[in-house]
C-alpha cells in the first residue's frame, strides 16, 4: 500500500509571487540534474531551499521500499541541517520549510516507520505490526478506565458495539443499558480503524502527531507531497473519527478561546518569525489538519516554566473537540481540545509577563 502510494506524482497549483532571497546552494542528486517543475507553493522557496526541494523529492518519489531508504533519509537530514546553519540569507518561508521537512522525515523514519509496514490486513490499520497494534491495544484499554462512570458511558457509546468486547472494556449491566441510550443518538460510530488512529495520535510517546501534521503542512504549503501521500490511510481514519466525534454533543467545547504554546526560539526563532511575517502582512493562514489545543489557559505549555514554549497563541473559536476521555489520566489533565482545520486569521501581536516570564501572545481567529 504504501510502495504504491509513494509512487504517485505530485501536483502543482497556481503560483504565488512573492519576493525571495537566494542562498548557498546544496547540490541536487545526479537524477534531479535536470530538474522537475519548479513548485508552486504557497510560501516561495529561494534557489537554496528550492534545491533542498528538489533533493527531498528525488529521494521520496524514487524509494523501493520505506525501510530499505531509511539510512539515505537520515543522511539527508544532515543536508538539511548544515543549510540551516550556514546559510546566512535564507528567508523566513526558506527556513519554515526547512525545519518542518527535517522534522517530519526525522519523525518518518524514526518512528512511523517501525510502528507500519508494508503489509496490511483486517486487523492492523494500514500495516500497523504486531507490537504497536499491541501497544495501543493497552494504551485504549487504559484510558477508559481511567475514565469516571458517566465518562466510560459517554466513551463505549462511541464506538461500535462489538468493539467493547474486542478491546476488553468493562462495563456493567446497567452501565451497558445506558450506553444503548447514549449510542441511539448518535449519527455515526468509530470503527475499529479509527479508533486506532485517533488513540495513535494521541499517545504520548509515539510521536505520529508530528509526522501526520508535518506532512499535510508540506503538502500544503510547500506541494511536496510524496510523505503525505504515504501516511495517508493514518490520517485518514484519525481525520474520519475527529468528524464523527464533532456531532457528539458531550463532547463539543463552547468556550470560546482556545491556547497553544509553541517554541519560538528554536532554529533562529523560526516560528517568532514566521508569525511576525504573517502579522506584518495580516495573513490568514489555512492550516492544512486539525490543531490540538487546550481550553485552560494555565494548561498552556507557554504557562511552564519548566518548558521551552514562549509563545502563547489565543485562537477565538465556536467550536472545538474535546477528547480528555481518549487519554490516560496525565493526558486529560491538559484539557485537550481539537481544533478541525479552518482559516485563520492573525489579528494581534502583543508582549506580556507571566509567572517572571516574558511572553509573546498571538491572538487568532477562526472562521465561522
Amino acid at each position: 500500500m504504501f510502495k504504491a502510494a509513494l509512487q504517485r506524482i505530485i501536483r502543482y497549483p497556481e503560483n504565488v509571487h512573492l519576493p525571495t532571497k537566494s542562498a548557498l546552494p546544496v547540490q541536487p542528486s545526479e537524477s534531479v540534474k535536470n530538474p522537475v517543475v519548479r513548485p508552486r507553493s504557497l510560501y516561495p522557496l529561494s534557489e537554496s531551499a528550492h534545491h533542498i526541494w528538489l533533493k527531498a523529492h528525488d529521494l521520496l518519489q524514487n524509494q523501493n521500499n520505506l525501510q530499505e531508504q531509511s539510512a539515505n533519509r537520515f543522511k539527508f537530514l544532515y543536508e538539511i541541517e548544515d543549510c540551516l546553519k550556514n546559510a546566512k540569507d535564507l528567508s523566513v518561508s526558506d527556513r519554515w520549510f526547512l525545519r518542518e521537512l527535517c522534522t517530519c522525515l526525522h519523525v518518518f523514519d524514526g518512528f512511523f516507520i517501525k510502528k507500519y509496514t508494508l503489509q496490511s490486513n483486517d486487523e492492523r490499520l494500514a500495516g500497523m505490526t504486531d507490537k504497536h497494534y499491541s501497544e495501543l491495544h493497552f494504551a485504549i484499554r487504559d484510558a477508559f478506565n481511567s475514565n469516571s462512570i458517566k465518562e466510560k458511558i459517554i466513551y463505549a457509546s462511541l464506538l461500535e458495539p462489538y468493539l467493547i468486547k474486542k478491546f476488553g472494556l468493562t462495563l456493567s449491566e446497567l452501565e451497558l443499558a445506558e450506553v444503548a441510550k447514549y449510542r441511539s443518538t448518535r449519527k455515526a460510530l468509530l470503527n475499529h480503524f479509527e479508533l486506532l488512529a485517533l488513540t495513535d495520535y494521541l499517545h504520548p510517546s509515539t510521536f505520529i502527531f508530528n509526522v501526520l501534521n508535518g506532512a499535510k503542512r508540506l503538502e500544503k504549503f510547500w506541494k511536496l507531497n510524496a510523505i503525505a501521500v504515504g501516511v495517508e490511510p493514518v490520517y485518514a481514519a484519525y481525520y474520519s473519527a475527529l468528524e464523527k466525534l464533532s456531532d457528539c454533543n458531550e463532547l463539543k467545547d463552547q468556550s470560546g478561546v482556545l491556547y497553544k504554546g509553541i517554541n519560538g526560539k528554536k532554529e533562529f526563532n523560526q516560528n517568532e518569525r514566521m508569525l511576525n511575517y504573517l502579522h506584518s502582512t495580516r495573513g490568514e493562514v489555512l492550516v492544512p489538519h486539525p490543531i490540538s489545543t487546550t481550553n485552560k489557559m494555565d494548561c498552556c505549555f507557554s504557562n511552564d516554566i519548566n518548558r521551552e514554549e514562549n509563545i502563547e497563541l489565543r485562537i477565538r473559536s465556536t467550536s472545538g473537540i474535546k477528547v480528555g476521555i481518549f487519554h490516560k489520566s496525565m493526558g486529560k489533565s491538559l484539557n485537550e481540545v481539537i481544533l478541525l482545520d479552518k482559516r485563520l486569521r492573525l489579528i494581534q501581536r502583543e508582549t506580556v509577563y507571566r509567572k517572571s516570564m516574558r511572553q509573546e501572545q498571538y491572538t487568532l481567529e477562526a472562521e465561522k
